[in-house]
């Protein structure tokens, strides 16, 4: 087996990791998320949630999280290539997949929406 041939097992193998860890690390804010509102006893969804995010942005992000936040705050609804080519122009090494699985954690905590496959932040009316 060459060196490219393996190196590519390998990038591949770090890609598969980083899908594991970001899906353990969106059951565990998926959980914790829970108890925050739960223990908040909040009935109104949109606050609690709004609360939630305050919480969560005073804690360091996953560190894939942090710039596509950034550039959906930026430039608006993205693609999930487009977001790509951003990340990288602004330094970023950001991968399709890590940028794929932070966005599918993010939807499912309802930070942000998808249509016709264009991501965009979720607003939370006061």
């Amino acid at each position: 087996m060459k060196n490219d041939d393996i190196a590519a097992i390998l990038n591949d193998m770090a890609d598969e990791a980083t899908s594991v860890c970001s899906y353990a690390a969106g059951l565990s804010d998926g959980l914790k998320t829970a108890a925050m509102v739960l223990k908040k006893k909040s009935t109104n969804t949109a606050l609690a949630a709004k609360s939630i995010i305050e919480d969560q942005e005073r804690r360091p992000k996953h560190k894939t999280q942090a710039p596509v936040i950034d550039l959906l705050r930026q430039h608006g609804p993205l693609t999930v290539t487009e977001l790509v080519h951003l990340a990288k122009s602004d330094g970023h090494d950001l991968l399709r997949p890590s940028v794929s699985a932070a966005l599918n954690q993010l939807e499912r905590h309802g930070l942000v929406s998808s249509r016709q496959h264009r991501y965009q932040l979720t607003s939370f009316e006061d």
